[in-house]
């Protein structure tokens, strides 16, 4: 069913919407819950707390892009959930992803930069690059993959796959500099 449907069905209060979702985009909610919390029942609850904010979401909203307002809202929910889990342990994949991002943007600049204001950044930057590496940045930074998934979906090696994003993040931080959102050390 299309997207435009499937919001339609929410607007109306239709409970075919949220079977419509699941029907859709469901497989790619769990892949991408998985992947942050590493825990089946985790996972099912994350979903379930997706279907549950995107029902109360829907109206007032009427996002442009369904798949992304939903992956948002489903990453969100599982990074709150791994949150509470593991207030004092972190899990080593968002420990990497963590340390490798506040390489690039350091703590004070999300103290001085409104979210909004960062996204913008972010955004500016995706759009700059190649497809495939905007793709291969978004999947690491974004669904959480390991650089052994990576290296295996864009078929180069894993040291491949580190130099180039540590290369992206290195422009991404130029970048913030120009803008002067960060100073250059």
């Amino acid at each position: 069913m299309e997207d435009l449907k499937i919001i339609q069905l929410y607007w109306e209060r239709e409970e075919s919407a949220i079977i419509q979702t699941k029907e859709k985009y469901g497989k790619t909610m769990e892949q991408l819950a998985y992947r942050l919390l590493f825990d089946y029942q985790d996972t099912e609850e994350c979903c379930s707390d997706t279907y549950w904010d995107l029902w109360n979401a829907l109206p007032p909203n009427r996002p442009i892009h369904l798949k992304a307002f939903i992956m948002r809202i489903c990453r969100c929910n599982a990074m709150n959930r791994l949150e509470r889990r593991e207030a004092k342990k972190r899990k080593c994949v968002m420990v990497e992803m963590t340390k490798e991002l506040e390489e690039t943007i350091p703590d004070e600049t999300f103290q001085k930069t409104s979210e909004g204001e960062l996204t913008m950044y972010i955004q500016d930057y995706l759009r700059s690059l190649p497809s495939d590496k905007r793709i291969l940045f978004v999947r690491r930074y974004w669904y959480g993959d390991s650089i052994k998934e990576l290296a295996v979906m864009f078929h180069m090696t894993q040291s491949s796959v580190k130099v180039s994003l540590f290369r992206m993040r290195e422009q991404f931080k130029e970048m913030l500099v120009c803008q002067g959102v960060i100073e250059s050390h």
